[in-house]
């Protein structure tokens, strides 16, 4: 159980640091997409 709710931890972790990488990178696409238009 101890091992699953590591794995859980890190796939947790591993999503919300993709996630927001996304958001970052979406932001800052569509900042620079209004910008030009």
């Amino acid at each position: 159980n101890i091992d699953q709710i590591g794995v859980f931890g890190v796939v947790g972790l591993l999503s919300y640091i993709i996630t927001m990488t996304i958001l970052v990178y979406v932001n800052c696409f569509m900042g620079e997409y209004l910008n030009t238009e």
